[in-house]
């Protein structure tokens, strides 16, 4: 039979522990990295009712084919006039050269109306991209509705974000 000692006073967690391994029943959803991209460019507007891209785009290359990826997209300017309607956004991936859609039905942002709507806006998706190679994520936006252009960012003041997290499984 084995004999352990445990030291007297437990385990000092200050300590530095050596470890080669794994770590059964910890469970997944810890996030591994997080990558984030800042978006200042002004004027990026749109009257095309059919997904245009942004510019706005954040790269992550999961360790991982098990990992998921958590997209955050927080835009700092979105604009629409009293007129507009609705600014529609969606996540397109880029994994094998071509960008597709994955944010599905994806996300509108309406105006008022008889108002102009400046202002904050966000969207998260979950993707599941099963690949260890490098993703480029990118936003896309259209005009739903009649009237004037809708603006996923106005002016260079307000930036706009994303960030890519790699959540492991």
């Amino acid at each position: 039979m084995a004999l352990i000692k445990t030291r007297s006073r437990g385990i000092n967690l200050a300590d530095t522990f050596a470890f080669s391994g794994t770590v059964s029943g910890a469970g997944g959803g810890k996030i591994n990295q997080v990558i984030q991209t800042v978006f200042t460019t002004s004027d990026i507007s749109t009257t095309n009712t059919s997904f245009t891209a942004t510019g706005h785009i954040v790269t992550i290359q999961p360790t991982a084919t098990s990992s998921k990826v958590l997209i955050h997209t927080h835009l700092g300017d979105a604009f629409m006039r009293d007129d507009t309607g609705n600014l529609h956004l969606g996540v397109f991936c880029n994994v094998s050269g071509s960008y597709a859609d994955i944010s599905g039905s994806g996300a509108r942002i309406r105006s008022n109306p008889q108002a102009t709507q400046t202002g904050v806006g966000s969207f998260c998706i979950l993707h599941s991209p099963n690949t260890t190679s490098s993703i480029s994520y990118q936003m896309y936006f259209h005009y739903q509705g009649s009237g004037g252009a809708v603006y996923y960012q106005n002016s260079g003041t307000y930036d706009s974000r994303m960030i890519a997290m790699e959540v492991l499984a």
